[in-house]
């Protein structure tokens, strides 16, 4: 059986990753990310603000697995084998898109896409071109088949994995799950397109911050918040 691998991160300390989770970070495809900004060009009013989007994405790869963590201990039933979780192979899933959610990043990051579209006239989606990335650089990865590329795929992308649609009163939106049951909220964790509050987030208040300014400023306990989290049987449009 293979090894995890171990690294230390500024801001969460150890984060421990999975096989296939190290084979993903050692792909061409990732390992672009250490030489792509996470503020882009901010670091020329904030010195500090060097760090990139590899950093990053492993942190959110660890918040991922921490709050599926969390909520299995609080709720072993619902996020279990009986509520269709699978935990060993589900926490790969999501630790996968966190780890791939911005390859698709192209150089200055948000301000690439401005410049293509302002100079240019074309449309680069960093999130279309990040699943068509993520597809390419797991295929081949010992531990991860092709349905588990779909699952990925799926947890990664806001947009289809909590679809906006009309309700029947035409002037409401719900949002629809990729998958039934409690696997719903997998897509929650790393792109909650319901109320925003997602691992993504919480990653780069605390890093970008502590970049800039050399101390987290803001108040982002998730510890607490994580302890606090339930997955609950919603209505339409909730």
């Amino acid at each position: 059986m293979a090894s995890r691998k171990v690294v230390l991160d500024r801001v969460h300390d150890l984060v421990y990753l999975p096989p296939a989770v190290a084979r993903a970070i050692d792909t061409p495809v990732f390992q672009r990310l250490r030489g792509l900004k996470q503020l882009g060009v901010a670091s020329y009013v904030y010195p500090g603000a060097v760090h990139t989007r590899f950093e990053h994405s492993i942190g959110v790869a660890h918040l991922a697995r921490t709050l599926l963590h969390r909520i299995a201990e609080a709720q072993p039933v619902v996020m279990g084998p009986l509520g269709g979780i699978d935990r060993d192979r589900d926490e790969t899933v999501l630790m996968l898109a966190g780890l791939c959610h911005d390859v698709g990043h192209g150089p200055f990051s948000h301000l690439f896409e401005d410049v293509v579209a302002g100079n240019l006239g074309v449309t680069f989606d960093h999130e279309a071109m990040s699943q068509r990335l993520t597809r390419r650089m797991l295929r081949g990865i010992d531990g991860v088949d092709d349905a588990m590329i779909d699952d990925v795929l799926t947890v990664m992308d806001g947009a289809a994995a909590s679809a906006a649609v009309k309700s029947a009163s035409g002037d409401k939106k719900c949002f629809v799950s990729p998958f039934d049951g409690p696997r719903g909220a997998l897509a929650d964790i790393v792109s909650n397109k319901r109320c925003g509050v997602d691992v993504d987030k919480l990653d780069y208040f605390l890093r970008d911050s502590l970049s800039c300014y050399g101390r987290p400023t803001v108040d982002a306990r998730y510890a607490r918040l994580f302890n606090a989290a339930r997955v609950v049987q919603g209505r339409p449009g909730d």
